[in-house]
C-alpha cells in the first residue's frame, strides 16, 4: 500500500506543477494557439507574411510621428494607453500583411504542422517581448514571475526580437 500512496502522491503533484505552469504561461499559449489555428487555416505563406509585417509593423509603430497625439487624446488609465498602442500597431502591422501576403507565393497547407507550431510560439514570444518593452503592458495586465523572468529584462529583448525569423527560416526551407 506504501507504494500506490506515493505514487498517488507523486501523481498529485505531477499533476499540481504541471497545471500551474500552464497557467504560468496561459497568454503566451493563449497566443501561440491563435497564431497557430491561423496557420493552419491561412497556410504557410500567410503566417511568413504575417511574422514578416510584425517586424514591418515595429518599425512603422516607433516612427510613427503622430503616435504621441493620438495616445494623448485617449489619457486615461493604463489599459486605455496599452490598448491605444496596440491599435496603432495592429494598423501598422495590417498594411505591410495585406501587401506582402498578396504577393507571396499561395501554399495553402503547413507541411509540417510541428514546425509552424515552433515558428508561432516564436511569433507570440515577440508579440509579448513588444508587449513588455514597447506598449508597457505590464502596467495594464499582472503577469506571472515566470512570464517576468522570461520577457521583463531588457537584455533578452534582443533575443526574442530576432527568434521568430529562426521560425521563418525553418518554414520557407
Amino acid at each position: 500500500m506504501d507504494a500506490i500512496t506515493q505514487a498517488q502522491t507523486f501523481a498529485t503533484t505531477g499533476a499540481s506543477e504541471a497545471w500551474t505552469l500552464i497557467l504560468s504561461f496561459l497568454a503566451l499559449i493563449i497566443i501561440t494557439g491563435v497564431l497557430f489555428a491561423f496557420s493552419l487555416r491561412a497556410g504557410k505563406s500567410s503566417l511568413v507574411s504575417l511574422i514578416l509585417s510584425f517586424y514591418i509593423g515595429y518599425a512603422i509603430y516607433q516612427v510613427f510621428p503622430y503616435a504621441d497625439a493620438i495616445l494623448a487624446i485617449g489619457k486615461g488609465s493604463a489599459v486605455t494607453l496599452v490598448v491605444a498602442k496596440l491599435v496603432i500597431y495592429a494598423i501598422a502591422t495590417y498594411i505591410p500583411f495585406y501587401v506582402i501576403n498578396r504577393h507571396a507565393s499561395n501554399d495553402y497547407f503547413v507541411p509540417n504542422k510541428l514546425i509552424a507550431l515552433f515558428a508561432c510560439f516564436l511569433a507570440a514570444a515577440f508579440l509579448m517581448a513588444i508587449g513588455y518593452h514597447t506598449f508597457g503592458a505590464k502596467s495594464a495586465y499582472a503577469f506571472t514571475p515566470a512570464l517576468d523572468m522570461l520577457f521583463a529584462p531588457a537584455s533578452y529583448f534582443f533575443w526574442w526580437f530576432i527568434a521568430p525569423l529562426a521560425g521563418v527560416y525553418l518554414l520557407v526551407r
